[in-house]
């Protein structure tokens, strides 16, 4: 009864939570909002949530086969993006819902879920995103709102709020493994050890920069995937020492070069 996740995906607690709610609110058409920093799987939860509710021709699980079909529209928020934009967004999802419902028998069972990413990008002092209060309101169709920062209680009112913080500990060696294990066949305890290493030094370096989100997750899976190329998969050999500062100055790199010295 699981959902699909496509191969190579870390199934952490924080994806799996956010593709739980994308799931459940786009079947009952209430508004959500997953707020959380970047690299907490935001947007590939929605879009993972959306191709698994794909009908009872699909290949999925016999429960998500029982599920409303999506039909997913993305909008991606600017800081130059419009009120008028908004408007028309909603009201081109909102008719197509309506072309569903009224244009077959089987139109109930399927869901317009508009995703729209990035939406703290908007400026609220320009009143912009006030355009989506009377559609949030109406729940004629399902909304996502997938965002940075949190927004004010305008739109924190009108919809089921996920938030999430940093990964955890157990979040960050799912990542890491998923990322860094996938090519050695059977995995031994040395690369086991680098991995929890890896996460433990990620996990104090914003400490040592005096800021919490001077680094996010996103930085770390990068780390890993610019890691994970210097593995000899029939060798089973790791990346050097050289291979692991080549790394740490790409993706964690201070200011000043110099500050940065092998």
């Amino acid at each position: 009864y699981r959902a699909t996740i496509p191969a190579g995906l870390a199934q952490t607690v924080t994806m799996m939570e956010n593709l739980y709610s994308v799931v459940l609110c786009a079947q009952t058409s209430l508004p959500l909002l997953i707020t959380g920093p970047p690299g907490s799987g935001k947007t590939l939860s929605f879009i993972v949530g959306c191709e698994n509710m794909s009908g009872q021709n699909s290949a999925r699980s016999v429960a998500f086969q029982q599920l409303k079909v999506a039909r997913k529209i993305m909008y991606q928020c600017s800081s130059v993006s419009t009120s008028q934009e908004v408007a028309a967004k909603f009201k081109y999802v909102r008719d197509l819902q309506l072309s569903y419902l009224q244009g077959s028998a089987d139109g109930p069972q399927h869901v317009c879920v508009l995703g729209i990413d990035e939406v703290g990008l908007a400026k609220e002092n320009r009143l912009i995103l006030k355009a989506m209060h009377d559609p949030l309101d109406r729940h004629e169709h399902s909304t996502v709102m997938l965002s940075n920062t949190t927004l004010d209680a305008a739109k924190t009112n009108r919809s089921i709020q996920l938030l999430q913080t940093q990964s955890n500990e157990f979040d960050l060696h799912q990542l890491a493994e998923g990322i860094l294990l996938q090519r050695i066949e059977k995995p031994m305890e040395a690369h086991k050890r680098f991995v929890r290493g890896l996460c433990t030094a990620y996990l104090t370096i914003n400490t040592a920069v005096g800021s919490d989100n001077w680094f996010h997750s996103r930085d770390f899976v990068f780390l890993c995937r610019y890691l994970v190329r210097s593995i000899d998969a029939t060798s089973g050999a790791f990346f050097t020492a050289q291979g692991l500062l080549a790394a740490l100055r790409r993706h964690f790199q201070t200011l000043d070069p110099a500050g940065f010295p092998a």
